[in-house]
């Protein structure tokens, strides 16, 4: 309720917003908005709650038990541009799956326009240097905002698909033979590492799980 009469009485609100109970972790636009005077509305609006804040000293913001840093490097120490290859014997959703996600979190994460650019280029660099086109890039992305559009620009959904599933073994072109009589083909690769490596982790023992025990009294009905 605080948040949507925020978002219906306020004339900006925040990119990011993230509240726990009476903390707030929030990412302006100093340029579109003064804070001061953001903080001011809040204490005039709900003047029972008394807003303060703090911002962010040498790219790092506490909130709750966590210390938030600010850094251009978002991927892990062990990321790498390798991905399936376009010469692989792979479904083409296999293939795609990567991509798709990494599209998803282009355009949904808020970022500025020279950061938007520099992941744009980024996802088009894994895409080069794993054999696929990189006007591959830019399709998918148009098809990813077309849909969100669509979405957000009506109240009517799509009703239930009645179409059926089935999951035979890869053989390219039987997606579009199928899709003739409503049956969507889905592919499952056994060639994973967990098949090859099974579990890594040791088996806990029964009396060391954790649980919800009943013990019957020996001399009596409880």
């Amino acid at each position: 309720k605080f948040e949507t009469e925020v978002k219906d009485k306020f004339e900006y609100f925040p990119r990011v917003w993230f509240r726990y109970v009476d903390d707030i972790f929030a990412v302006f636009d100093t340029k579109a908005i003064n804070l001061d005077n953001f903080v001011a509305k809040l204490n005039n609006r709900f003047p029972t709650i008394k807003f303060t804040y703090e911002v962010e000293h040498n790219e790092q913001l506490p909130f709750l038990d966590v210390s938030v840093i600010r850094n251009s490097e978002n991927k892990k120490e062990t990321a790498t541009l390798r991905y399936i290859p376009n010469d692989s014997h792979h479904p083409f959703q296999h293939k795609m799956a990567s991509f798709n996600f990494l599209i998803h979190r282009l355009l949904n994460f808020p970022l500025s326009k020279e950061r938007f650019e520099h992941e744009k280029q980024l996802i088009k660099n894994i895409a080069k240097s794993n054999g696929y086109s990189v006007h591959l890039i830019d399709e998918l992305i148009r098809k990813h905002k077309f849909k969100r559009s669509l979405y957000n620009s009506t109240t009517f959904r799509r009703d239930t698909d009645n179409s059926k599933f089935a999951s035979p073994k890869f053989t390219r072109g039987l997606d579009k033979i199928f899709k003739n009589i409503n049956i969507n083909l889905v592919y499952n690769s056994k060639n994973k590492l967990q098949t090859l490596l099974g579990n890594p982790k040791d088996k806990i023992n029964n009396n060391e799980k954790s649980g919800i025990y009943e013990i019957s009294c020996k001399d009596c009905d409880q």
